[in-house]
């Protein structure tokens, strides 16, 4: 019963909460990972297993369907299968200014470096280095943040747009070719 009820509190939690800044923060003041840095930003649909086997830094970002396996469950089959008492855990330690792409899986053990970015649908069974971007699966580094960066600050374009509905116009005319 007392699982049940914390699944109807960690519900209406996220009821609450406006964005993935303010849930972020809510988990931090609850306490829910062993250790999280300050202004985080994680949506809703984030799923980790053991909570307290996960590290965050500050300025991290965990899109929807982000999953933070710190278990191994084929460990518990085998154990029924072979009467052996197999188990097998990590801890996830993810540093400061890390974003993690949407569907991601990050597996028992790893460790994702300063300034990383993994990939959208990546899973992550070994270590990111610091300021690589990551993507497959099994994820690989395919470039680095200093590159992104670069390329992207080269491509800059102010939009200009103010509020939601003149976002939806400016990027439609702009992106499209045409009228909202």
């Amino acid at each position: 019963m007392h699982s049940a009820l914390l699944r109807v509190r960690h519900y209406l939690d996220r009821v609450r909460c406006r964005d993935g800044h303010a849930y972020a923060e809510l988990l931090r003041r609850r306490g829910w990972f062993h250790r999280q840095g300050p202004d985080c930003y994680i949506e809703f649909g984030v799923l980790v297993d053991e909570p307290y086997l996960v590290e965050l830094g500050r300025n991290v970002w965990l899109t929807d369907g982000v999953r933070l396996l710190t278990h191994d469950g084929a460990a518990t089959m085998l154990s029924r299968r072979t009467g052996l008492r197999l188990r097998k855990f990590g801890a996830i330690r993810i540093a400061d200014n890390v974003f993690v792409g949407m569907n991601a899986s990050l597996m028992p053990g790893i460790s994702l470096g300063e300034g990383s970015i993994v990939a959208t649908g990546s899973v992550v069974t070994r270590d990111v280095p610091a300021g690589a971007i990551v993507g497959g699966n099994p994820a690989r580094v395919i470039a680095q943040t200093d590159d992104y960066v670069a390329k992207w600050a080269v491509r800059q374009d102010d939009f200009g747009y103010r509020g939601a509905l003149d976002k939806k116009q400016v990027l439609v005319s702009r992106l499209m070719g045409g009228a909202a």
